[in-house]
């Protein structure tokens, strides 16, 4: 019996080497896969932020769009009233040539 267990010893000690030499063989695929999986996670980090940003862009595009729109309106309103202020000045002077004559 001693003999036998004295093999079968034998037989996990050489059994517990080869786990530990697969373990560590293993160890170097496992940081890789770590850093595959970080390396994912800040890809996917990325296209959040890319997407984030597009849609300030956007948002952005738009509010310069309705202030040029904007801008525009000032302008033509302030087109309109010079048009009206100088017609009515010209009127008015030409009214006082009238009135000379």
């Amino acid at each position: 019996k001693r003999q036998q267990l004295a093999q079968m010893n034998e037989i996990v000690s050489v059994r517990e080497n080869e786990i530990r030499n697969e373990i560590s063989n293993l160890s170097p695929q496992l940081n890789e896969n770590q850093n595959i999986k970080v390396n994912f996670t800040q890809i996917e980090n990325n296209e959040q932020d890319n997407e984030n940003n597009n849609n300030k862009n956007s948002s952005n595009y738009s509010n310069h769009d309705d202030n040029n729109n904007d801008h525009r309106n000032n302008i033509s309103n302030s087109n309109t009233q010079l048009n009206t202020s100088s017609n009515s000045e010209l009127e008015e002077i030409n009214e006082s040539f009238n009135n000379n004559d």
